[in-house]
């Protein structure tokens, strides 16, 4: 019979050893209060003019637990974004949208003339807030093993202080690091998108 605290994964590695955890939840509260600047960073259609995509709704769970297949916790995201947006193919002509469609050669519109195909993306979000809590290789092995129990996630790190010196090594690795520059109550792309 087991007693107590469950361990996980993340806890026997000790991956997360915030000091600050009012900053921590500050840094969490602006992100969920900003998500639809989130979700427009990754927005489907970003580089690819053949396609509309209209970012519609952005829901989020807190601390969603990572799990294997047997149950097992492998940790907790700080938080789970899942982005609605419509989308349709577009063919230009010149400047004009010649036909527009959802990319199988369906048209789905409803009686107003609007787009019916929908699509959905999970954004993994990790937040952290101090330099002493962020070391690369903490950060990477963290997000990494929760990526190894997802399909292929999107990966977010949003800190509280500009992380330029390691911009560039996330984004190789697929994560995207992102500044709240509370004093102008925005997010900062840190690097180009992914």
């Amino acid at each position: 019979m087991q007693t107590g605290k469950q361990t996980t994964l993340i806890d026997m590695l000790k991956f997360d050893n915030g000091a600050d955890k009012s900053a921590h939840d500050d840094l969490i509260i602006f992100t969920i209060t900003h998500l639809d600047q989130l979700g427009n960073l990754v927005h489907p259609s970003v580089g690819n003019p053949h396609y509309k995509y209209t970012l519609m709704h952005t829901d989020y769970k807190l601390e969603q637990p990572i799990t294997r297949s047997n149950g097992f916790i492998i940790g907790f995201v700080d938080v789970w974004l899942t982005a609605k947006y419509s989308y349709m193919r577009v063919f230009h002509k010149g400047d004009t949208v010649q036909e527009a469609h959802d990319g199988w050669g369906q048209k789905y519109y409803d009686q107003d003339g609007t787009v019916e195909a929908f699509t959905f993306l999970n954004i993994l979000i990790e937040c952290k807030t101090s330099k002493e809590n962020i070391t690369l290789g903490n950060v990477l092995r963290q997000m990494k093993t929760y990526a190894t129990y997802l399909d292929n996630p999107n990966m977010f790190l949003i800190t509280d202080y500009p992380l330029e010196n390691h911009a560039n090594i996330l984004k190789h690795e697929g994560i995207l690091p992102i500044f709240a520059d509370y004093s102008s109550d925005n997010f900062m792309v840190l690097c180009d998108k992914l």
